[in-house]
Formats: C-alpha cells, structure tokens, sequence
C-alpha cells in the first residue's frame, strides 16, 4: 500500500500556498512515508487571483490522471490538498474499471455552490462539486460554518471538522505602535469578499487610513471595476495591488487592524494576525468559531466603533492567533 498527496501546481499566492508548505512540514516531523505527485507545469501567479483559466486546469488535470494511473495499485491511499480536481470523476472510472480499490481524501476550503462563492454564477458546477465529494471517502473542512452546509444531507457523513494547520511562530510580528497603515483589507478584489461593505466604510472613516490589497487588471465585469475606482479615488485610501508571499506579510506588519467579512478558515486574516494586525471580523461564517466576540462586528456602526478603538488604543487589545497542525488530518486518513 502506498500513500499519494496530490498538490495542484496552478497557481501561487493564496491559501493552497500556505496548506502545501504545512503539509510538507508535518509529514517530515510525523516520518510519514507519503509520495507528492509532482507535475511539470510551471507554477504561475494568474491574473487578478483568477483560478478560472481552463487551458491550466485542463493541462492540470490531464496530468493528475496519467500520473495516479501509472502509479497506483489497490489499497493505495490519495489525499487532494485541492478538492477541487476536474479529472477525478475519470480517475474513478479508470480504477474501478481496472478493479483497483482506492481510498480517496481531500481538503476542501471552497465550493461553488457556498452563498457568494467565487463561482456562484455557474450553476452547474455544484452538481459537478457535489459528484467530486460523493467519491470522495472522507472530506476534511476547516471549520463547522462549512460542515453546516451539509449535516442534512446523504454525503454528510463523509465530511470532517479538522482546522487546518497554521504556524503563526514562522511569520515576523511587529507590535510598534509606529505603523502608516490603520487598517489592512488582504484580499483579492472580486464579489465573494463583498467590497460593497468596504466602500461604505472607507467613506465614513475618512481619518482612517485603509490598505486596499487586490486589483481590477485584465477584470471584464465593469460593475466591480467602478467600485474599485471608487475606492482608489477616496483620499484615505492606500493602493497596494496583488502582493504575495514575504511582500504581503511586510504590509500586513506596516498594519494596525485587518477586517474580514467572509471565510472558511481564514488564512489573509490569520497571517495579519500574526504579523501583528489586531483582528476586526464580522460575527459570521467561520469568525465565531475561532475569534473571542470583542473582535466580532454586525454591522458598519459596529465595524467603525472596533476599528476606532483598536486603531487609536494600539497595540492594546493584540492578540496572537492560535497555532494549528495538519497532524490530525494525516493521522486520520493515512492512518486508517
């Protein structure tokens, strides 16, 4: 029996960054003997945060298949790090009609069919995603927010709370007082991260300074392209585009406060956390379930009250955010 982790090799620069480098870290500290697929493609930064190009995930998934149908025997084990495989339902095929038993996992930190997902508009892929989860023999969620969505359904059982690691002792904190950025947005710039919100509360916080990540380059939807000038355009507004990596934690550092407003888990705003940002987080989706409630807004009065407290008493009230493993995860699939 041999143990498979397929990483997708399409893009760089969000969480499948952060959830990769963990996964390597705990299998070398547990001595698991795990086989990474690796795969040819050049690793790329896509437009905007786009993870909607179809020749990569086509190129992608071609590869995932040939390699996994070269490689596995019955009995073998394979974690997706990214449920999202576009091939999966022909790597099934091709195994059960070879007579191979397969044990499959994955990682799910997205769906389309999530309220105000990145892929909400197209409808039929949650018939698609809900096929990947039913051949799945177990799914991995980081957060009860997301188990939520199916505990009344047939595939339920399938699904497993299980944070994802997060080693906030890795990132550089600094907690000085002498900041010029008051509060940090680090995401990218589309619909699911609701900018509407932002637009609002930037203008009503014009002696608040805000560090606006994301960008509207080669985007087509000319709706998000004037709210994103609106905000560039407002004088208390710092443009910081796409920054990835040591770059985007050497904004977040430069920061006093991080807003959030929608996440499974939360990776932008847990490395804000840690690079010494003070969390200020609306009181839904995974928030409640990992932040205390004096950090939890409902809505813009509440957002604008936090923010000016935090902002003007800082760093009072800094809090370091919770140290997370993947070794429950590992021990639960390849363990088994």
């Amino acid at each position: 029996m041999t143990n498979f982790l397929v990483i997708p090799n399409l893009y760089k620069g969000n969480a499948l960054t952060e959830v990769s480098k963990g996964l390597f870290r705990d299998i070398k500290k547990m001595s698991l003997n795990v086989k990474l697929i690796k795969f040819k493609q050049k690793i790329i930064i896509l437009e905007n945060g786009k993870l909607d190009n179809p020749e990569i995930f086509y190129k992608h998934s071609i590869e995932v298949l040939n390699q996994l149908k070269s490689k596995v025997k019955t009995d073998d084990k394979i974690l997706f790090v990214d449920l999202f495989q576009l091939g999966l339902a022909l790597i099934n095929y091709y195994f059960e009609g070879t007579n191979k038993k397969i044990k499959y996992g994955g990682l799910m930190h997205g769906a389309s069919f999530i309220k105000r997902d990145f892929y909400e508009k197209n409808t039929w892929l949650e018939h698609f995603e809900r096929g990947m989860i039913n051949l799945m023999d177990v799914v991995y969620v980081p957060s009860k927010y997301y188990a939520n969505f199916f505990k009344n359904e047939e595939i339920g059982y399938k699904i497993k709370i299980m944070p994802f690691g997060f080693y906030p002792d890795n990132i550089p904190c600094n907690i000085s007082s002498k900041k010029d950025i008051d509060v940090v947005i680090p995401h990218r710039f589309k619909w699911d991260k609701l900018p509407e919100f932002y637009l609002d509360l930037i203008k009503s916080m014009p002696d608040i300074k805000f560090g606006l990540f994301g960008s509207v380059a080669n985007e087509e939807d000319t709706e998000l392209i004037r709210l994103y000038n609106q905000l560039i355009d407002l004088p208390n507004v710092v443009q910081i585009g796409i920054k990835t990596g040591n770059k985007s934690l050497e904004i977040m550092r430069r920061s006093k406060v991080v807003i959030g407003l929608r996440d499974s888990f939360g990776y932008a705003f847990r490395e804000a956390m840690a690079s010494g940002c003070i969390p200020v987080l609306r009181n839904k989706t995974c928030y409640p379930e990992f932040i205390p409630k004096k950090y939890l807004f409902g809505n813009l009065k509440d957002a604008r009250k936090l923010i000016r407290k935090f902002v003007y008493n800082y760093p009072m009230d800094y809090i370091k955010p919770e140290s997370y493993s993947f070794r429950d995860i590992l021990e639960d699939f390849y363990g088994n």
